[in-house]
């Protein structure tokens, strides 16, 4: 098949047509085929069973680089060849794919082109992958794409032209998405490529009803390797395309999973490349965790033979078991590297992250202030790296319940971001939620919630009222005001989180899930527990979709599940749901977590026993 060509899927009874749209010095064939299995997107999905009532066609345009590359006229393009294939007025709806710019020309489509077709067809949706809607990224993808070269429509370092589109999007449609008429879904990379993510989740998420996270770096987040296979991005956007609920293999991401698995490639990419484990960081980038274990497993038993025992080996070796998400193991290869090489800090620093998330506290501790003490030699007080590691201190003091200790560490941390970053940073917004958090955890309620104000009103100014880290904020100030007790406010500001996530995410992300499982909270608080439980039961639906029945945050919902069904005097219903939770927790070798529960079943089962001896 020439590359260049439109190419064009006929099904013999279709009533829709769905248009993939590539982006920049992409084509109709290349841009969709991945370049390891040779599926070709459009002709696959074409030959799909639930798509047996619906044409393919891959629009074709000139996309190279240079001043004549005009987004108005792609625009124009796509209404005249639009027009020749509804002719026979065969289709009931239009679906679009695009890729990176090629959403910007369903958007420019959309609002000038659109109303020109006769007959009218409707837009039955539109899934964006990688499109940058902000201009967030706009900059790398050009200097990447085309070298530095201008662009007509995109010129290099500005978005006069991105920021007119969204000003002309808003006029027509607002931002909400019941004003549409049709649906637009927004997927995005989060593994870098060249060092770069050139489409994040601030770009992508800009008016989607649904965003979603993808292990796959810009070009790769439009080559799927398969229609028979677990894929997630074919399988997120056959879902979007149909309208359907979420295939049960699909699976995604926390917010802290997708931050750390962003952090692990980057550092792999620092490390690796150009070096003799240059291979291991290739089967890393294209996904293969398996084989790039065997290869650093027979590096480090070459190394055991030779008694040349390397600290990069083991710490490369952890950070592609923490990408499979198998702690213990991570944990194993980054206590090697460290003591390999003591005096690195970034191997101490990686290491108490993963006791941490353990919950052994004690030992992160050590680790961190290890670093920090590292790090004062070497930058002294007033750097960035030296207020990472007071956050980090005060992060796990204020988990171990010491909030004290917590809060001289954070305002540190807070102290140096102001004077470093400015007032109007990001991280100084996440060091007034976490300063806030340690007082909520202190008892001074009225403390943390003006802590809590103050990241809000930061990250609206940053971020806008549609964005999922304003939508945290709020989450904060709900669970700020649930522990003062004012119920009221504090489910205003949660339902706010929840409405604005539901909008940017979808209802199956787990920020969605968090803010169900907090307004569970509230409601137990208030003495509901029928409500209660309606909440966590939505919470612990979606998290099984996204995790399973062995991961501890699922076990968090069981725990959650059985405290409310304790409260309602249902003590087997909660021993059951505590026992769910004990074993998953047993598994993971959580100690600390175990405990908690542990204490749980034992308030239940003494529960039980009062009532069948007549003591309630």
């Amino acid at each position: 098949m020439p590359t260049g060509e439109d190419t064009f899927f006929k099904n013999k009874n279709s009533t829709k047509l769905i248009v993939f749209i590539h982006g920049i010095n992409g084509d109709p064939v290349g841009t969709w085929t991945n370049d390891k299995t040779r599926f070709f997107w459009p002709e696959e999905l074409s030959k799909d069973e639930e798509f047996q009532d619906a044409d393919v066609w891959s629009f074709g345009y000139d996309s190279g680089c240079g001043p004549s590359f005009n987004i108005r006229e792609i625009a124009k393009h796509l209404e005249t060849e639009l027009r020749e294939k509804l002719n026979g007025g065969r289709y009931s709806s239009i679906s679009f794919v695009a890729h990176s710019m090629g959403g910007l020309v369903f958007r420019e489509f959309v609002l000038s082109r659109y109303g020109h077709l006769q007959p009218a067809v409707p837009i039955g949706g539109a899934v964006l992958l990688s499109t940058p809607n902000r201009g967030s990224g706009l900059a790398n993808l050009v200097n990447h794409v085309c070298h530095g070269d201008s662009l007509g429509d995109l010129i290099q370092g500005k978005n006069d032209y991105i920021d007119t589109l969204n000003d002309r999007w808003r006029e027509k449609y607002g931002q909400e998405e019941s004003v549409r008429p049709f649906r637009i879904s927004a997927g995005y990379e989060i593994k870098p490529i060249a060092g770069l993510i050139i489409v994040d989740k601030d770009s992508a998420a800009a008016y989607a009803s649904q965003c979603l996270p993808f292990k796959r770096n810009h070009f790769e987040i439009a080559k799927p390797e398969g229609r028979d296979t677990n894929d997630n991005l074919y399988l997120w956007v056959k879902q979007r395309l149909l309208a359907k609920p979420p295939d049960p293999r699909l699976q995604t991401l926390t917010e802290a999973q997708e931050k750390r698995y962003t952090e692990i490639i980057e550092q792999l990419q620092k490390q690796l490349q150009g070096t003799d484990l240059q291979q291991a960081l290739k089967l890393v980038e294209d996904n293969k965790l398996d084989d790039a274990l065997a290869l650093l497993s027979a590096r480090e038993a070459a190394e055991d033979r030779a008694i040349q025992k390397t600290a990069q080996t083991r710490f490369a070796k952890a950070q592609v078991y923490e990408l499979k998400l198998d702690s213990p193991n991570a944990l194993k290869y980054y206590e090697t590297a460290a003591r390999l090489d003591p005096e690195n800090t970034n191997y101490l620093n990686q290491t108490g992250f993963v006791l941490y998330a353990l919950g052994q506290y004690d030992r992160a501790i050590e680790y961190f202030e290890r670093a920090l003490e590292s790090d004062l030699k070497t930058f002294g007080p007033e750097h960035p790296s030296v207020a990472n590691r007071w956050n980090n201190l005060g992060e796990v003091w204020r988990n171990k319940g010491q909030y004290d200790k917590a809060i001289e560490y954070l305002e540190k941390a807070l102290a140096s971001y102001l004077k470093t970053l400015g007032p109007e940073h990001p991280q100084v917004a996440i060091s007034w939620n976490n300063i806030g958090e340690a007082w909520r955890g202190k008892g001074q309620y009225d403390k943390a919630i003006g802590y809590f104000e103050k990241a809000v009103e930061s990250d609206l100014k940053t971020f806008g009222p549609e964005h999922p880290t304003v939508a945290k904020d709020w989450n904060n100030l709900g669970v700020g005001w649930h522990s003062k007790e004012d119920y009221g406010k504090a489910i205003e500001y949660l339902e706010k989180a929840l409405a604005s996530d539901l909008k940017t995410l979808g209802e199956d992300h787990p920020n969605v899930a968090n803010r169900w499982n907090n307004l569970g909270g509230v409601w137990h608080s208030q003495g509901d527990y029928s409500k209660a439980i309606g909440y966590f039961e939505k919470a612990l639906a979606s998290g099984l979709k996204t995790f399973g029945e062995d991961h501890p945050y699922i076990a968090n919902r069981w725990i959650n599940l059985g405290g409310a069904w304790h409260s309602k005097g249902d003590y087997d219903r909660a021993i059951e749901y505590l026992e769910k939770a004990r074993a998953v927790f047993q598994k993971a070798n959580l100690p600390h977590y175990l405990n908690i529960v542990e204490g749980g079943l034992e308030k239940a089962r003494e529960a039980k026993a009062a009532r069948e001896a007549g003591n309630p």
